[in-house]
């Protein structure tokens, strides 16, 4: 287990600690049942005010830029299903079943696909997802990558073992699915692997390609390299082709509490696609972001057919 694990099992166990001091103090105090129900229901979710809290920030700096705003509808539904999305990732996935899922291999014939999780995550955030590529039979792979809190660019050579891996396993370059923060991981690794893609396509997932508001409270090396305008973030843009761009695939949504405003997520010269409603890892649970990858998956696969018929 990775050091995300541990850290987050700490802080699990530190939430069930409490929950029994909690009921115990609440049930010697003579509190009435609804009362006590309402304080654990404080104490098990802990990140629930806090991901109100960024909300309501992201809502305050559309506000601030002249950017219209998501409904309050629309940002209660998000708030809630990221409630409940941050249980399911951090307190059971990753802390407990990193490796509940293998990696698929899918059948032959087929372009696989390396998913790449982003900040304080591991590859258990991609359970949902590699189950459903297992299911398709399509050769799939995911990895923890770390130092957590290290450089951006402390991950390329991992993405770089990722995607030869997947590539000498099916014969075709990879499609790239990475999430956040992974989005820029990627970018650097294609910069590192040279002028042309090694890849079918690159789909990121709430990325920060020009940074993102809420990074300003980060004190980590990859926390600060996510500022809007860091100079890590200008070196990258500068030093990327137009061919590499063209490659990306940006999924965003208007309700991110993470990657905020919205349109930092759109990268110049990639391909964009807006699904309203969702929050920052909430969004991968969108039917339509894995009914777009294998859309791109059977692309790629027909194009990689036609170039290996005879006289083509």
């Amino acid at each position: 287990m990775g050091m995300v694990g541990r850290l987050q099992r700490w802080v699990v166990a530190g939430v069930l600690l409490m929950l029994v001091l909690v009921w115990a103090w609440s049930a010697v105090s003579g509190w009435s049942l609804l009362a006590r129900c309402a304080v654990l229901a404080g104490v098990t979710m802990p990140h629930a005010p806090v991901l109100a809290l960024e909300m309501g920030l992201m809502c305050g700096v559309r506000w601030r830029q002249g950017l219209p705003l998501p409904s309050m509808a629309s940002c209660l539904w998000a708030w809630a299903h990221e409630v409940v999305s941050g249980w399911r990732v951090f307190g059971w996935r990753q802390p407990f079943a990193e490796f509940q899922v293998a990696d698929g291999a899918g059948v032959p014939g087929r372009t696989g696909v390396v998913l790449v999780h982003g900040y304080v995550c591991n590859r258990a955030l991609w359970t949902p997802w590699l189950k459903a590529l297992r299911a398709r039979q399509v050769p799939c792979s995911a990895r923890s990558h770390g130092p957590v809190f290290g450089s951006i660019d402390s991950w390329v050579s991992d993405i770089d073992a990722a995607v030869r891996a997947m590539t000498q396993a099916t014969g075709r370059p990879p499609l790239v699915v990475a999430h956040s923060m992974g989005g820029l991981a990627v970018r650097a690794w294609l910069q590192a692997a040279g002028a042309t893609p090694e890849v079918a396509r690159v789909v990121t997932v709430a990325p920060p390609p020009r940074g993102t508001w809420l990074a300003q409270l980060g004190l980590s090396a990859n926390a600060r390299q996510m500022r809007e305008g860091s100079a890590w973030l200008q070196a990258l843009a500068l030093r990327e082709s137009a061919a590499q761009r063209v490659c990306f695939h940006c999924v965003y949504s208007d309700c991110d509490n993470v990657v905020f405003p919205a349109e930092v997520a759109c990268l110049p010269g990639a391909t964009h696609q807006l699904v309203p409603g969702y929050a920052h890892v909430h969004l991968l649970s969108a039917p339509v972001v894995l009914a777009t990858v294998l859309d791109l998956l059977a692309e790629a696969d027909r194009r990689y057919q036609v170039a290996s018929c005879p006289g083509l």
